[in-house]
């Protein structure tokens, strides 16, 4: 799997104090630069753009040279105007400022330019510019040591950077200011600073109370429980690092370094928080624990729940947890401490895609999970994906049949995505480049977004299966559920997905080897939008 790119170093004010300074600056402007020798494809010549910039600020008394390595990498060592290397330039004098122009094409290669910037004049401010920084200035601070981007014509925002002016009152550019984890004690202060006290709960429970009895619903004990929910947060983020997810790399990519720390709020400072939810709602009947991950530092986790038992607050827990951090002994303490039920990342049945979502975890030992909530009552809804980017027919197939199988023995209930959706920050949004994108109008503009739904499996029939099933799906929502009315989550549609799938995949494996078989991944743009626009009419069917 590639890595993500980190910052090597986060801005801070600091990083910014030596332009303040009441001297004249030194500045070194790098153009846009090719891997290969540029002039014996194209004609090589000054770049204006940045040879405009030096000359600008050397009108002001500072000290601003261009270095050309396409002109450096032409001419060869010891050749020309410029007869140092790019290192040799760097580590030249005390740079203030270094600015590099992008251009799409060559973005690889500047933002290496960039990171050898870093490494050998750590003291220079990094700043980027041009076309391709401006539209894309989220990838070049995200994947870069730039801390700056300037947007449209660079002479004055590159001026008033040079000579310090307030960040606040510099038109014309983008500014990335990396930030901080919270610290445990933090973490604790704002958890517990949430003023549950004023939040309008019962407004919310009173409008599902009512949707559910104007549908005719029986309000039982069990829909009670989970109209009548109050959330928390326990931790800061998951570090599993599932190749499908960005939780991992949320805070990473925020602060700028890798490896930062995971904080939670357990123990008995959580069940104090617990009794003053209940006092302050005493309707309340469950707490959501609302983390990517509860039960991955077991000592913890094992705390609370002998807390929990000892307790016996009027109240039933959910949380989100993997499947790999529950045992027998953990689910029975579970069980005792009242959780009703549980949220499992599950993701998959089949072993080649567990792999690929790097869960860790063995198809045994799911089975054995399921077995174990089944044995101490405790109902697992289970996410699950059901076709990887590597993924092959008979694979989803074993995995949707397995699926299917457990619901219907009331082991599991699920929720269920038919391919991955490519979220940036997630180390598949890195490695793969063909998904399924929908172009969106902004309304009120003639700007688009574009959308991405799904990452395009790389097997012939996976992608076909994709395809068959967008369509299909779409047509039996407008079809059969298109006149439901009331709250119909995502769990009630997964038994109906799973016997579409089953159905789309016996199609694809009766017509293999003839001229059929791949119609559906040729849909036209229009095609795929129509089916696009009917699954977000229906909201609950919005997503694959």
């Amino acid at each position: 799997m590639p890595e993500p790119l980190f910052h090597r170093k986060r801005f801070s004010p600091g990083d910014y104090l030596r332009t303040k300074e009441a001297r004249p600056k030194n500045v070194l402007l790098v153009p846009p630069t090719s891997t290969h020798l540029v002039s014996m494809s194209k004609w090589l010549h000054p770049n204006l753009g940045v040879e405009r910039l030096a000359a600008y600020l050397r009108r002001f008394g500072h000290y601003a040279e261009v270095f050309d390595l396409n002109l450096f990498k032409t001419l060869g060592s010891g050749q020309g105007r410029d007869r140092l290397t790019f290192e040799q330039k760097l580590a030249e004098r005390p740079w203030d400022v270094v600015g590099f122009s992008v251009y799409e094409a060559t973005m690889a290669n500047d933002f290496a330019n960039m990171m050898l910037c870093e490494k050998i004049a750590p003291q220079a401010l990094i700043v980027a510019g041009g076309h391709a920084a401006q539209f894309a200035y989220q990838t070049v601070l995200d994947k870069s040591p730039a801390r700056m981007v300037v947007l449209g014509e660079g002479e004055k925002p590159l001026r008033a950077i040079v000579e310090g002016a307030p960040l606040d009152t510099i038109p014309g550019i983008v500014v990335k200011q990396s930030g901080q984890a919270l610290t445990a004690e933090e973490f604790a202060e704002v958890t517990t600073g949430v003023c549950y006290e004023e939040l309008p709960y019962e407004v919310y429970w009173d409008y599902y109370l009512k949707l559910y009895r104007d549908a005719g619903t029986e309000i039982t004990a069990l829909l009670s429980k989970q109209i009548h929910t109050v959330r928390i947060y326990t931790r800061n983020y998951c570090p599993m690092n599932c190749t499908f997810c960005s939780s991992t790399n949320w805070l990473s990519f925020a602060a700028g370094a890798q490896g930062v720390k995971m904080t939670d709020f357990m123990g008995q400072p959580l069940i104090d928080l617990l009794k003053r939810v209940l006092k302050a709602h005493p309707r309340t009947e469950t707490v959501y624990f609302t983390d990517d991950e509860f039960c991955i530092v077991r000592d913890k986790l094992l705390e609370f729940l002998r807390l929990a038992i000892k307790e016996k607050l009027p109240l039933t827990y959910i949380c989100f947890t993997r499947v790999d951090d529950l045992d027998e002994e953990v689910i029975a303490l579970m069980a005792e401490a009242g959780f009703r039920a549980i949220n499992v990342g599950v993701e998959s049945l089949n072993q080649h895609i567990l792999n690929e979502y790097n869960k860790h975890i063995t198809v045994d030992h799911i089975y054995n999970v399921f077995g174990w909530l089944a044995k101490y009552k405790i109902m697992p809804s289970c996410s699950f994906i059901l076709s990887s980017p590597r993924a092959r027919l008979e694979w989803v197939e074993e995995v949707a049949e397995g699926i299917l199988r457990e619901i219907r023995a009331g082991r599991i209930t699920a929720g269920l995505n038919i391919a991955v959706e490519p979220q940036r920050g997630a180390s598949f949004y890195e490695e793969h480049t063909e998904f399924e994108t929908q172009r969106v109008s902004i309304p009120g503009t003639k700007m688009t977004l574009k959308r991405h739904h799904f990452i395009k499996a790389q097997d012939p029939e996976v992608r076909e299966f994709q395809y068959r099933f967008l369509e299909a799906w779409a047509s039996f929502i407008e079809r059969e559920l298109g006149e439901r009315r009331g709250h119909v989550v995502s769990q009630a549609q997964s038994e109906l997905k799973l016997g579409l799938a089953l159905e789309v995949i016996r199609q694809i494996k009766a017509e293999r080897g003839t001229p059929t078989q791949l119609r559906a991944s040729a849909m036209s743009e229009a095609d795929r939008s129509k089916h696009w626009a009917t699954l977000e009419r229906f909201s609950y069917g919005a997503s694959l």
